[in-house]
């Protein structure tokens, strides 16, 4: 290997500690090399770049509470050495109640595929439920409720949202609550102006309506303690608690007085299908609100079963989107209302510029992206209400009394069906593609039965605020 002056290697630890993981295994069957521990990684540049896994690289604390400089090698085997304890005194713990796990579960976006999520999740789901049960809540988020005292739905539910919209908005509470213990209570805050420098502090507290030192005071101090701890979300997360502990299955944000749907005379709901390669299937609902017969309403199917070579990808996308730029344009001419929908437009936005990229039609494709034509119905839920469970429209949907046409709908058993339908697996291919094409109908069918329904119903569905009195203290 020789230094290439022109490229700079990079150090990222996962991959770093991919390698090492690798050097045990070829150790562990006496296939390592007897020079030394190296191991290579070929970036985008299509370079090998050579790392020495005994080089000490890697700053990190030590028993003497001094950082330490170690190898990756080192580093690799603490953290290996750490997980199998975990284990070992997890499953000690299993036949005997009075050892303590090392670590507690959090819930995290892999537990669903994990052999020890059925260990776990009675644990959390216990009382209220732990924290980390509720939308993007991980682990850094997790261990700052923690730190606080707050362990589950139901102490964070318990917290003041007054308070925690202002922490979140930057306000230094528990500071302003210690200058202010020996004034008069009826002292507006903005007098504190002449003590206080962050003045634009004190005017975020007059417009949540603390415009007394005695006010100030009463601020909840549990709520408070969370000043300075990068609690920007705390607002939306002590809200998606108390939806969860509601007896509702979903409520009003805060504020939401008139739900806003946007309806078009010609509407099209879409979603897409993809495996590794690419997408294989763009699958169209239309709906004429105004009977103006310029498209046969229903699902429309625009798929390739052929190998998804980046050809056949472009070729195909290319007829879902010239069809739907047309029925586009036809709307327009006729002085029609036109509304594309989607459910979290980033897959679809992803492939859409990927399609314009392949076929020179990034222009077209960011112009659509971005006018009020294109909808993303994710965004319409969440920004107006709360679940305190997933947003996704396999959740969200049978709120509406919708139910999919085939079993198991998940992107999941959609790859098992793909490789059966195109050849990939033994058995009946037309089954799996009926299932595929079923099942894509059933989503964009599902897009279009939540947006009737929060159109028809949305205004009837029950504030956020009307349970705040739950929770009071």
């Amino acid at each position: 290997a020789l230094v290439d002056p022109a490229f700079g290697a990079r150090k990222r630890g996962e991959d770093l500690l991919q390698l090492a993981h690798y050097q045990r295994m070829l150790e562990a069957a006496g296939l390592a090399a007897p020079d030394g521990r190296y191991g290579g990684i070929v970036g985008v540049e299509q370079q090998v770049v050579w790392y020495d896994l005994d080089a000490p690289i890697w700053k990190t604390p030590s028993s003497t509470g001094q950082m330490k400089w170690r190898s990756t090698m080192a580093r690799y085997d603490f953290e290996f050495d750490f997980r199998l304890d975990i284990i070992a005194v997890a499953e000690s713990s299993r036949s005997d109640p009075g050892v303590e796990p090392l670590v507690v579960p959090v819930r995290i976006g892999e537990c669903d595929e994990c052999p020890w999520w059925d260990i776990c999740r009675p644990q959390l789901e216990a009382g209220s439920g732990d924290v980390s049960l509720l939308p993007r809540i991980g682990w850094r988020q997790w261990k700052m409720h923690r730190d606080r005292g707050v362990a589950d739905r139901g102490e964070l539910a318990a917290l003041d949202p007054p308070t925690a919209r202002l922490v979140a908005a930057g306000v230094e509470v528990p500071t302003l609550q210690s200058l202010v213990e020996e004034m008069p209570p009826e002292t507006p805050v903005g007098d504190l102006r002449a003590v206080w420098r962050r003045r634009s502090q004190l005017t975020r507290l007059e417009e949540e309506g603390v415009g007394t030192v005695g006010a100030l005071r009463e601020l909840d101090a549990r709520t408070a303690a969370y000043a300075g701890a990068g609690s920007s979300a705390l607002p939306d997360q002590i809200d998606a608690a108390r939806a969860w502990l509601g007896a509702e299955p979903v409520y009003r944000r805060r504020g939401v007085h008139s739900v806003d749907v946007p309806r078009g005379d010609v509407e099209v709901d879409v979603d897409m299908e993809n495996v590794e390669e690419g997408v294989y299937l763009w699958g169209a609902l239309v709906t004429d609100r105004a009977g103006a017969g310029i498209a046969e309403p229903g699902y429309h199917a625009f798929v390739t079963w052929d190998p998804l070579t980046p050809e056949a990808e472009t070729d195909n996308g290319l007829r879902f989107w010239r069809w739907l730029v047309g029925l586009r344009e036809v709307a327009r001419g006729r002085r029609l209302s036109f509304r594309c929908y989607c459910y979290n437009e980033a897959a679809e936005n992803t492939y859409l510029r990927r399609l314009g990229q392949a076929a020179g039609i990034s222009e077209e494709i960011e112009e659509f992206i971005a006018s009020d034509d294109w909808v993303d119905m994710l965004r319409v839920f969440t920004s107006q209400f709360i679940t305190g469970t997933s947003s996704g429209l396999k959740k969200v949907a049978p709120l509406s009394g919708f139910s999919w046409p085939v079993d198991e709908p998940d992107g999941g058993e959609s790859m098992i069906r793909y490789d059966v339908a195109v050849g990939l697996e033994v058995g009946d291919a037309a089954a799996a593609r009926d299932w595929l094409l079923t099942y894509n109908r059933g989503d964009v069918e599902a897009t279009l039965a939540l947006r009737e329904w929060l159109d028809r119903h949305g205004d009837a569905v029950a504030p956020l605020e009307s349970i705040d009195a739950d929770f009071s203290a």
